[in-house]
């Protein structure tokens, strides 16, 4: 008879599947919140430890996308991007993608917009990245499912990509040091003593 704990003995062993291939090839989402940050983790073999909340997460999104498939099946889901940048092969994967309308939607689920600052760099990566594919430029929404209120909302539409910021973030990763302007609001929770800004 199953019981949770081997339900839950998959779901950390498809977990910790998901953290080596993430270990294994530079991923967008990470390198555009603050490259510092993450070449520390990866130096440091440091993962998201598992909890239910993913799956939740997960949930949410496939149920999401099955209604914007109803209003628009021009979108696509979890498009798996690889871009170079100096060098580096970087993947990404946006939420949910119309190349034929330019417009690319990072979906997230959570109780509000506290981190909307790295959400924000999140889509710039995959609108720049995108447009590179495309050969045209794309535009960005952010739309958050809040899980208190129980709301669907568009919490930020963007026309352009904050290149600067993704620039400073990679450069960040490239040369392993704190460079001005990669500070954001994951700053409390990052384990790198080493960063400059920290010790602000």
């Amino acid at each position: 008879m199953i019981t949770p704990d081997d339900v839950i003995d998959s779901l950390k062993s498809r977990s910790n599947h998901a953290n080596s291939y993430r270990n294994a090839n530079l991923h967008g989402s990470s390198l555009s919140i603050c490259g510092f940050k993450y070449r520390y983790e990866l130096s440091n073999h440091i993962n998201a430890e598992y909890s239910l909340k993913f799956l939740r997460g997960k949930s949410i999104e496939d149920g999401m996308f099955k209604a914007i498939q109803n209003v628009d099946k021009s979108y696509v889901d979890n498009v798996s991007l690889k871009t170079d940048f100096y060098g580096l092969e970087v993947i990404s994967t946006p939420d949910f993608v119309s190349v034929d309308n330019a417009h690319v939607i990072e979906f997230k689920t959570s109780g509000g917009d506290k981190y909307k600052d790295i959400y924000e760099r999140q889509l710039y990566m995959y609108m720049y990245t995108l447009g590179l594919k495309y050969g045209k430029k794309f535009h960005g929404s952010l739309w958050l499912y809040n899980t208190y209120k129980d709301t669907l909302e568009s919490i930020g539409e963007y026309d352009n990509a904050n290149e600067d910021i993704l620039d400073k973030s990679i450069s960040s990763f490239i040369r392993n040091k704190y460079i001005e302007g990669i500070e954001n609001s994951l700053c409390g929770f990052c384990a790198n003593k080493n960063c400059q800004y920290s010790k602000k």
